[in-house]
């Protein structure tokens, strides 16, 4: 009977409308196309960052990736010269997996529209986004900002 109490509260601290279950990406096949990522925003930073940098960046985190996963309500990112790429798990509860090919479908979603610009990609359905931008505003975010795009659950990253 504890049990159940003990669900009931946590079940009562969850915003309405937010899903009992969050759908979670393990099986990701090895030649994909773009639409893998279930995409409910998307957008662009400024200044313009070195291809090379941001590439570089990007292969670290997949690495990264292959072996770990995000911590609940965390984020891990990887840089590279000015350049960094970062994950966001907004899922409190719950560690998430990194697919290569999760990042690599994000990456090219954000090369297409930002054209030498960071970005971001978030999926409402997964809690989770996809960030490409300088080193600068991973590690030093300005009080009242965020490293995660709007729509995440962290109140304060």
């Amino acid at each position: 009977m504890f049990i159940l109490h003990i669900l009931w509260f946590f079940l009562g601290l969850l915003p309405w409308g937010l899903p009992l279950t969050i759908p979670i990406n393990t099986t990701i096949p090895h030649n994909f196309t773009l639409n893998l990522i279930p995409m409910d925003e998307m957008g662009c930073w400024k200044p313009p960052l070195d291809a090379h940098d941001l590439y570089m960046a990007v292969q670290r985190l997949k690495k990264w990736g292959e072996k770990s996963k995000v911590g609940a309500g965390n984020y891990h990112g990887e840089a590279y010269g000015e350049a960094g790429a970062w994950v966001c798990n907004c899922k409190h509860f719950m560690m998430d997996h990194l697919p290569a090919a999760e990042i690599d479908e994000a990456y090219e979603m954000v090369n297409r529209s930002c054209r030498g610009w960071g970005g971001w990609v978030w999926s409402g359905s997964w809690q989770k986004a996809w960030n490409f931008g300088s080193n600068e505003k991973m590690h030093h975010t300005l009080p009242g900002s965020s490293k995660c795009p709007k729509g995440c659950l962290w109140a304060v990253v």
